[in-house]
């Protein structure tokens, strides 16, 4: 290695090591989220309701479909057996988010965001299904932190 390259990368390793260290940001608790059923069991071909359950801790917040002017919705990637189908979420009435730069639409505290499930009419009787999806959400308060979590829930099949 030439010498005039080997100072070069000495220099930037030093400067990352005295470089400040970036601000904490808040734990990812700030936010607890579940997938919970409407019943405690399911049958063929019925449809259900399923909900993405968010839990913030006090001044914390989550967006709307329409965030407003800044914002990020929350959002969800199913994984359901197969013939299940979900349908789109169904989204609460938001409160409004002031603050001096902007006006948002969303949730503090907790919201629960539902959907309708529907299951195949072949489905049989006596076993149990895994419902399942990963969530992405941003939540915010002073500082905004993106987030996901697989979710799952485990319901019997009953006639």
């Amino acid at each position: 290695m030439q010498p005039q390259r080997a100072i070069s990368l000495l220099l930037a390793f030093v400067g990352l090591a005295c470089a400040p260290a970036p601000a904490q940001l808040p734990s990812a608790n700030v936010i607890r989220v579940a997938l919970v059923g409407e019943q405690d069991s399911i049958a063929p071909g019925q449809e259900f309701w399923v909900a993405l359950q968010f839990n913030l801790e006090k001044g914390w917040h989550i967006y709307w479909l329409n965030p407003g002017d800044s914002g990020e919705p929350p959002r969800v990637q199913w994984r359901l057996p197969a013939g299940f189908q979900a349908g789109e979420l169904r989204w609460p009435h938001p409160g409004r988010l002031v603050t001096k730069y902007s006006t948002d639409y969303g949730y503090a505290d907790q919201v629960l965001l539902l959907a309708p499930i529907r299951t195949p009419a072949n489905l049989a009787p006596g076993g149990k299904v895994e419902l399942g999806g990963t969530v992405k959400w941003v939540v915010c308060r002073e500082v905004c932190i993106p987030g996901k979590k697989d979710v799952s829930l485990s319901l019997p099949v009953k006639r």
